[in-house]
């Protein structure tokens, strides 16, 4: 068995303000650290960084980090969207970064389903595995299939919060990603 350590990059939305930053927290804090080396980019500065390095847990803040996810209705999409390439266009630099970065480690793990397009960006321009946290339901609109959809062709590992989300997803996708529930 090898020694090395697990590299693995968590890009997280929230900065310790919401459930799945607080989850990720949570699990990097529970984890065997001889078997894994985390690092965490965060878009928002907020509270879950001190509580990573005091973890001894590599964390950075980057604003630049583009996101996005789907909505029931048509305008709020065509909005969303429209801010997301608006977003997009400004975060070379972030995806420069990203892509270094994920040369660098085994796992990228995409801590939200706003990261879905990043995460189809960065697939092409990695060896590493790439990983989602599944905790939402998207409706059933033609945004939200293509949302779900992407992320199911994309990843190559999803976790679920329940099963009821890993249903939600193979339904609206249409697709049978590989996926592991893991309760909150």
């Amino acid at each position: 068995m090898s020694t090395d350590k697990l590299r693995v990059l968590c890009l997280d939305v929230e900065g310790g303000y919401g459930g799945s930053s607080r989850s990720l927290f949570e699990s990097l804090a529970h984890m065997d650290r001889r078997t894994i080396e985390p690092t965490v980019w965060c878009k928002r500065d907020g509270p879950i960084q001190a509580k990573y390095e005091a973890l001894g847990i590599s964390v950075s803040v980057k604003p630049g980090m583009p996101k996005v996810s789907s909505l029931p209705r048509l305008s709020r999409n065509i909005f969303v969207y429209a801010k997301f390439l608006k977003d997009w266009i400004t975060a070379a630099t972030f995806r420069r970064d990203l892509a270094k970065a994920a040369n660098d480690v085994d796992v990228v793990h995409f801590n939200h389903e706003a990261l879905f397009l990043l995460a189809r960006w960065l697939k092409p321009r990695t060896g590493a595995a790439l990983s989602m946290h599944i905790r939402t339901n998207l409706y059933g609109t033609p945004f939200c299939r293509w949302q779900d959809r992407m992320i199911a062709k994309t990843l190559d590992q999803l976790v679920f919060i329940t099963e009821n989300e890993r249903r939600s997803l193979k339904w609206i996708s249409g697709l049978d990603p590989d996926g592991t529930v893991i309760y909150n």
